[in-house]
C-alpha cells in the first residue's frame, strides 16, 4: 500500500499544485484559500492564506471552485465568489509566512462577470489557447472570457438553448489541445447532464 499523510484540516475543497511542485493550493468551506510548501514527507511547512480580503463573503457557495493558469500556474489563479470571478495576477508574490490573514496583494475583480441572479458553479482554463477562460452557473449557463488575464474582460454567453435551466454546471473539461472541444456536466435529477462541443 502507498502511504498517505494528512497536512491540513477543514471542509476539503479544490486543490492544485504548480509545475515542480514549488506551491501547493487548496481551499476549505466558504472560500478559504490556503498556500503552502511541503517537506518530504508530505507535511506542509509553511502556509498563508491568500483569498482576497475584498472579495464579499456572504457571496460564497460552500465551495469556492478555483483553477490555476496552465501556462503559468506559479502566478496567475481565477477564484469564483458567488457570482463574480477574482483574478490573483502572481501568486509569486505572495509569501508563505505562517498568516491566516487573508490578502489584496495582486487580486483584481473580474466585475463584468458578475451576475446577482447566479452562482458560478465551474470554472477551467484553456491551455492551447491561453488566457481564455470558461465558467458556468447555477442556472445551466456557460460563458467564454478571451483575455482574461489582462483588465476587466467581458463574457461571451456560449450555452446552448438544449441546456437544462434547472442544473447547475458541475464540472467544464477542455481538451489541452483544442480550447474548442469543450466538454460540460450539469448535475441534478432526470436531466440530461453532459455535452460536448467542437467548436467553441
Amino acid at each position: 500500500s502507498f502511504n498517505w499523510t494528512h497536512p491540513s484540516s477543514g471542509d476539503g475543497s479544490y486543490c492544485a499544485i504548480s509545475d515542480g511542485g514549488i506551491n501547493y493550493y487548496y481551499s476549505r468551506q466558504q472560500g478559504q484559500l490556503i498556500k503552502t510548501t511541503m517537506d518530504t514527507s508530505g507535511m506542509t511547512s509553511a502556509f498563508v492564506r491568500i483569498d482576497p480580503l475584498m472579495a464579499d463573503t456572504t457571496k460564497y457557495g460552500f465551495i469556492a471552485p478555483f483553477v490555476l493558469d496552465p501556462n503559468n500556474n506559479n502566478a496567475v489563479m481565477y477564484l469564483t465568489c458567488g457570482d463574480m470571478i477574482y483574478r490573483n495576477n502572481d501568486l509569486s508574490q505572495i509569501a508563505v509566512t505562517n498568516s491566516y490573514y487573508k490578502t489584496n496583494q495582486n487580486w483584481d475583480s473580474l466585475a463584468l462577470t458578475r451576475d446577482s441572479t447566479s452562482e458560478i458553479t465551474a470554472i477551467a482554463i484553456s491551455k492551447s489557447s491561453p488566457n481564455r477562460l470558461f465558467y458556468g452557473n447555477n442556472k445551466g449557463k456557460i460563458y467564454r472570457v478571451d483575455n482574461a488575464n489582462v483588465g476587466n474582460p467581458s463574457p461571451v454567453a456560449i450555452s446552448a438553448v438544449t441546456f437544462p435551466s434547472n442544473a447547475y454546471t458541475s464540472c467544464i473539461a477542455l481538451d489541452p489541445r483544442d480550447a474548442d472541444k469543450i466538454l460540460a456536466v450539469f448535475s441534478n435529477y432526470n436531466i440530461y447532464s453532459l455535452y460536448y462541443t467542437d467548436n467553441g
